[in-house]
């Protein structure tokens, strides 16, 4: 069986409590002066669905979410068998489903987006708080927490490798060719910066691409593996 733990916070005060302290209580609660209660939320995702494939792989990833108040809640994305499930401190899970079966799983840092890899250039964008999803021309994409996402691939109505920008609605903003082999995408929290690793036969460069595409700068890569 596969467990997902997660530990929010861990405070405690260094100097013991006093019998006082201890029975200082209200409403049927106590809590010790100078300490906070450890909440500690443990998911068996198998509750949820079944595995993506054979070998029993199940996605999962663990985030902090903002609230409009300012304060934090934790959210777990899982990817399983036929969808996605979001679960969220003091939420009701959330359940999207995929009509694709699904290889691999991307997500943006707060995990409000989540990437999946469906096919061969094949994907499908998941909006983890609206439940909204679009399809992806591209696979090897990366999200901004903005919801912008910048990715490379090849277009099978054309056959053309190029590297492809989308905005916050997936609606393409930018392509530019791809001469090379390319790896190891990266994206700036605010979308506006988009890193890629190409080879050139045996010789590595880092590009930089704003967020439509125009080509920013590079440099040679000391080693190349």
């Amino acid at each position: 069986m596969i467990w997902l733990g997660l530990l929010p916070c861990l405070l405690g005060a260094s100097q013991p409590a006093s019998i006082e302290e201890l029975l200082d209580s209200h409403e049927d609660e106590w809590v010790a002066d100078g300490h906070e209660v450890i909440v500690e939320v443990v998911v068996d995702p198998l509750e949820y669905g079944e595995p993506v494939r054979e070998d029993n792989c199940i996605g999962g990833q663990g985030f902090f979410a903002w609230n409009e108040d300012g304060s934090q809640s934790w959210r777990i994305v899982l990817v399983l068998w036929g969808g996605v499930v979001v679960l969220e401190e003091g939420e009701p899970e959330r359940i999207y489903e995929i009509d694709a079966p699904i290889h691999l799983a991307k997500y943006s840092r707060t995990g409000e987006y989540i990437a999946l890899t469906t096919g061969r250039n094949e994907g499908v964008l998941v909006n983890a708080e609206t439940g909204e999803t679009r399809d992806l021309p591209s696979t090897q994409v990366v999200i901004s927490d903005a919801g912008t996402a910048a990715g490379f691939g090849t277009f099978r109505s054309s056959g053309v490798s190029a590297y492809v920008f989308f905005d916050w609605d997936l609606g393409e903003v930018g392509a530019v060719l791809r001469p090379f082999r390319s790896m190891e995408p990266a994206i700036s929290a605010d979308g506006s910066l988009f890193l890629v690793r190409e080879l050139d036969g045996e010789t590595g460069f880092q590009v930089a691409f704003s967020a439509r595409g125009t080509r920013l700068w590079q440099c040679e890569l000391e080693s190349s593996q």
